[in-house]
């Protein structure tokens, strides 16, 4: 028994040999008729002659996001700061009309409302609509879509740009309810 199995792993040997020699072959074969890298680089164009970049940046820039015109927002040095003070006008005028909703308020509903809207080329909002409800009420739902049509009515925004036209831009507006 103990010959058999000797000789079963000296044919599998020479076997797993004669694999690994043949594929070797196959290999240097396959390596010395490949065609070289040169040969690529001779039948191919440059990317620059085949593709107009000018194009491409144009889309591939990120629009400068709608500012809310408010205070001295627009005066700002930088649009950074006219950015950082839109959104400081923007939680203020959430925090000072937000009604909480009775019926939620005795049924202790928290969370946030996120809100979806586009900024149009005109600075008005359009499509108003509930992206993510994470509090599982209606009730604040409603409320948060009732106080960005405040705002729309109220205010209105310098529109988004890019290139220096102005642009249609979709904001996602999270409103947030917490009791004290």
């Amino acid at each position: 028994m103990l010959k058999l199995l000797f000789t079963i792993n000296i044919l599998c040997l020479a076997l797993f040999n004669t694999i690994a020699q043949s594929s070797d072959s196959l290999s240097r074969k396959y390596y010395e008729t490949a065609p070289s890298i040169s040969d690529f680089n001779k039948k191919t164009k440059p990317i620059s002659s085949e593709i107009d970049t000018t194009e491409l940046t144009h889309w591939m820039l990120e629009p400068e996001i709608p500012i809310l015109k408010t205070g001295n927002c627009l005066q700002e040095e930088t649009y950074d700061l006219r950015k950082q003070c839109s959104d400081m006008a923007l939680k203020h005028f959430i925090q000072s009309n937000l009604q909480y909703p009775k019926e939620a308020r005795e049924m202790s509903q928290e969370g946030k409302v996120f809100i979806r809207a586009i900024i149009n080329e005109e600075g008005k909002m359009e499509n108003i609509e509930v992206a993510k409800n994470m509090t599982n009420s209606d009730l604040l739902a409603k409320e948060a879509i009732r106080l960005l049509n405040q705002l729309n009515q109220e205010m209105s925004w310098e529109p988004g740009r890019q290139r220096n036209q102005a642009v249609k831009v979709r904001l996602i507006i999270p409103v947030v309810f917490k009791l004290d």
